[in-house]
Order: structure tokens, then sequence, then C-alpha cells
């Protein structure tokens, strides 16, 4: 039976990344093209500032996270680091965690959170697409879309931090240490197996999903020969097949399991970018909904999957250890995140700059050589493929049964 106040939850689960994804895809999709198109930088240089701030940024995550774990104060551990909204995505993680031990019920936050993602994926990518067609897309269309995305950012945020006050709340034990030790905290992380499988495929992941999202900016420019609209409409039918698609992986992972549901998403979004190897100039609209639509049927697979299955490791880290340590865990799956993302942008960029991608300040396509379009083509295509490849042979040795945690945690609090 669902719990008192379980549907402001639920509400706050789908809050929450909205306000993450709806910030983190518009820089995501569109910053790298912005700085190599618009301001004259250099594909490399471009990424390599990327790469840094998110680094530094990823960095503080875990932090912020370990610190929540021992806060006591009278609205709980997490609520009021969310209120600080610029760490809403591991706090808001964390809260999903310990929020409730059913692990279906998590599976269903997980699926509400998927929604979430999705919205602030239309919000984060479709909508500044359009907002370029309608504004242009110089440095002042771009001033509109960092306005707007940011408005929605703080105002999904503050939903979710009033939302998330019905949330079941965990205190930490007496005498629990308040320092943080980063080495500490990721010997603790590496040491949970399932973890550690997880981020390892989850770091592969990312890096694919990264570079084919920043690449797909580029790709409707140079390879496709469209515009910003139809970028738009590619992500609108993506985000779309995403949330159409919940109701079937949730069923799917009921029967099948987790772990399978997240390799046979990873294999299909990786055929659906491998795909657009077959495309090019004056590619059929109809090609391009049908990759758009399988390509988000596999993503949202991939978050639910994850991040379900990520709730199942940290339970079983509390039944390992007796501590409850989901805001250092979640800090770290956002950490690698981050760091996946850098490190696909700032490949990607370097990788551009390698082949002779030719960057401009006239806000337009320029002529490019035929390797600089080629490694547009690799980024959006085989690199996403291959990345998630790899996370597939990974996640085959995971083998935590959500059962035995179950069990184990109910004999832990002696119920």
């Amino acid at each position: 039976m669902a719990q008192p106040g379980i549907w402001a939850i639920r509400s706050g689960s789908f809050c929450i990344p909205v306000a993450h994804a709806a910030g983190q895809n518009v820089v995501t999709v569109l910053g790298l093209r912005f700085l190599t198109d618009n301001t004259g930088l250099a594909a490399g240089t471009a990424g390599l500032i990327f790469a840094l701030v998110k680094i530094y940024d990823g960095f503080l995550d875990p932090a912020v996270g370990a610190w929540s774990d021992n806060a006591r104060t009278r609205w709980g551990r997490r609520l009021p680091f969310l209120a600080l909204g610029g760490v809403a995505m591991p706090l808001g993680l964390a809260m999903l965690v310990e929020s409730s031990s059913d692990p279906q019920e998590r599976t269903r936050l997980m699926a509400w959170r998927t929604y979430g993602t999705a919205v602030g994926t239309l919000l984060g990518s479709t909508m500044p697409a359009w907002l370029l067609v309608r504004f242009g897309a110089g440095r002042d269309g771009h001033m509109i879309v960092a306005l707007v995305v940011g408005a929605v950012v703080l105002a999904t945020t503050l939903l979710a931090l009033r939302l998330m006050a019905h949330a079941p709340r965990t205190v930490p034990p007496e005498g629990s240490a308040h320092g943080y030790n980063l080495v500490r905290q990721a010997r603790l992380a590496w040491a949970n197996r399932p973890f550690r499988i997880l981020a390892t495929a989850h770091i592969f992941l990312l890096f694919g999903a990264s570079i084919g999202s920043a690449a797909m900016a580029y790709f409707s420019r140079y390879v496709l020969e469209a515009g910003d609209g139809a970028l738009g409409n590619y992500f609108m039918a993506s985000t779309a097949a995403m949330v159409l698609s919940m109701p079937v992986w949730v069923r799917l992972s009921a029967r099948a399991g987790k772990k399978a549901c997240y390799i046979a998403a990873m294999a299909g979004f990786g055929l659906a970018h491998l795909s657009w190897l077959l495309a090019g100039a004056g590619e059929p609209v109809a090609g391009v909904l049908v990759r758009a639509v399988f390509s988000g049927f596999s993503g949202g697979g991939m978050i639910l999957c994850a991040y379900a299955l990520l709730s199942d490791a940290v339970r079983y880290d509390y039944v390992q250890s007796g501590q409850r340590r989901e805001g250092a865990f979640a800090g770290f799956t956002t950490l690698f995140d981050k760091l996946s993302a850098a490190a696909a942008v700032a490949a990607m960029g370097g990788f551009l700059s390698a082949m002779g991608y030719v960057s401009s300040s006239g806000a337009a396509a320029v002529v490019q050589s035929d390797s600089a379009v080629l490694a547009v083509m690799l980024c959006v295509a085989v690199v996403p493929a291959l990345a998630m490849g790899a996370a597939i042979l990974v996640m085959l040795r995971y083998d935590l049964d959500p059962a035995d945690v179950v069990a184990a945690e109910a004999a832990l609090e002696g119920k």
C-alpha cells in the first residue's frame, strides 16, 4: 500500500531531474557548438574548457553528498542541501534511495525520475533548438536560451524542495564523523562490488551518450544539412519515446530483471546511433524520426534501469555496513557522470580539431573538409556504439540479487 505522501514524493522525484536534465542538456547539446561556431574557439580548446569546468564541479558532489550523510537538522539530512539547488541531482537521488525500503517502489520512483529526465531533456534540447530558430543562432539567441532554461531550473528545483518535504527521513547514528575524506569515501565506494561494476558501466555509457548528444548538433548541420528546427524535432521525438517507454520498461524489468533490461536498452541505443552511418544530406524525415524514437525508447530503459540498479547497490552497502551512506554514493555517481561527460566533450573537441574542423564566429555552417565531416559522423555513430558495447561487457559481471538485499535489510532492521 502506498505510504502517506507518496504522490508528493513521486512528484518530487519527477521535478529533481527536470532541473538537472534541462541544465545539463542545453550545455551538452549546444555548448560545444556555440564555442566553435559562435565564438571562433578551436574545437580542442573549447572541449578542454568544458572538461575543466565539469571536473571542478564534479569533485564537489561526493563531498556534499558525504556531508549530508552526517548532517543533523530539523528538516532531515537531505532537504537543506537540496535547497541549495546546485546539488539537487546527487542529493535528490540519495533521497529517492532512502525514501523506501521496497525495491519495487524504488523502481517506480526511478520511473518517475526518468519521466522527469525526459521532460528536462525536452526543455534542455528541443526547446533551445526551437528558440534558436525563432530568435536566431547568434549570441542574442543563445542568451535567450540561457535565461529561459535557467528559469526552468530554478522553478523546478524550488518545487522539488517543497514536494520532497514529505519524504521519509533517516538520521545519522550518534557519533557519526562529520569530517570528509575523499580517498576514504572512494575506497568505501570501490569496496562495494555491485556499485563498482555499475559505476564502471555507467562511465562507458555516459561517455558514449554525451558524445552522441553533443555530436548531433554538428551532425544535423554538416551531414544532414538541416537547420536547428530539425535538431529540435529529433530530440522531441526521442523524448516522447522515452516517456512512453516507461510503463514498458517497468513491466519488463519486473519480469526479466533490471540487469537484462539494462543490457538490452544499451544494445538498442548503440544500434540506433550506429545506423547514422547510413544517413546523409537529404535524409527523409521519417528516417530521422524512426532513429529518434528507437534511441529515445532505449534511452528510457537505460536511465530507469541504471538508477534502479544503483538503488539496489546502495541498499546493499547499508545491509553490509549498517551505515547510511546514500549521499556519498549519489555524489560519486554524479561525479562519474560529470567526469564522463567532461572526457567525452574534451575527446570530441580534440578529435574534431585533429581532423581539421574549422571554427567560426558567424553562427552559421561553414565549409568543412571531408575529414572533419567524417569526424562528426564517427562521433555520432561509431563512438556511442562502441561505448555501449564496453558497458554491456562490464554489466555481464553484475550478480546482485535484489531479493537478497530485501531479506538482509529486513534481518538488519529486525522486521
